[in-house]
């Protein structure tokens, strides 16, 4: 691997439980620490692109390396569903951390290089989408703290954002399912599927359908549970519809369905 490539791979690996980071009263401070930590590198790889000829096909021979080695270091695992755990934090990693350090660093150079990982990640990993995302829209979306399925029932049904249903549901996924057995997992794979799970949702004429369904089947019975103080059940049901609508929207057979 050529000087780039190895440096992606070290950054890539350089934060740990990114979900256990992923909160507002932490975030930031996290996010800076990680551009003191790594931001020679990006501001070395931008130079290089500036002054290189040949600037697009050295990004992209950089970039596909670095993608060949994480794809190779997670063949590794020999038990898929660690290896999918494993690819979750990294594609949370990439967007919470890789993006917007590239974004603000790389000013000149960096919607490309994006772009180019995000293209070759999806190559080696055709499930992933990813998004490349400010640090300034990221710490935004505290405010609306990211529930994307929900939010999206919610708006198709009329809704505001911090309506009571909404602020119940983000509650309730903040102080008491991140702190269960397998909640913070739970929530990891709802982070990674719900946005590609959303649009897909989106684009179908009956999408209104859909989130009634959705809103009638889960979101509605988890808040009469959550009101009755029956947090356990609210979770299996939760759980029921993580899965069931990656299986629908998401994949199409099942595979961590499967591996339940």
């Amino acid at each position: 691997m050529d000087e780039i490539a190895v440096g992606l791979v070290d950054v890539l690996h350089a934060i740990e439980n990114p979900m256990k980071k992923f909160r507002k009263d932490i975030y930031s401070d996290s996010f800076r620490e990680f551009e003191r930590e790594h931001g020679d590198f990006f501001r070395k790889t931008e130079n290089e692109f500036l002054v290189c000829k040949h600037s697009r096909h050295r990004m992209q021979e950089s970039i596909e390396a670095f993608v060949s080695e994480i794809e190779k270091e997670l063949n590794l695992f020999s038990k898929k569903r660690l290896r999918e755990n494993k690819l979750s934090d990294y594609n949370m990693v990439l967007v919470t951390y890789d993006f917007p350090a590239i974004l603000d660093l790389m000013p000149q150079t960096g919607k490309e290089f994006s772009e180019c990982v995000i293209c070759a990640w999806k190559k080696h990993f055709p499930t992933v989408d990813l998004k490349a995302t400010t640090f300034e829209e990221i710490n935004a979306g505290f405010k609306q703290r990211y529930c994307y399925i929900t939010t999206a029932v919610c708006e198709s049904l009329g809704k505001p954002d911090e309506c009571y249903e909404l602020n119940l549901l983000r509650d309730y996924r903040d102080d008491y399912l991140s702190s269960q057995e397998n909640g913070e997992e739970l929530i990891r794979r709802y982070y990674d599927i719900a946005p590609t799970i959303v649009k897909r949702i989106n684009r179908r004429p009956d999408s209104h359908d859909i989130y009634f369904g959705i809103w009638e089947k889960y979101l509605k019975p988890c808040i009469r549970y959550i009101e009755d103080g029956d947090n356990k059940e609210c979770m299996k049901l939760y759980t029921e519809m993580v899965y069931d609508l990656q299986n629908k929207f998401f994949v199409t057979k099942g595979e961590w369905k499967n591996e339940r």
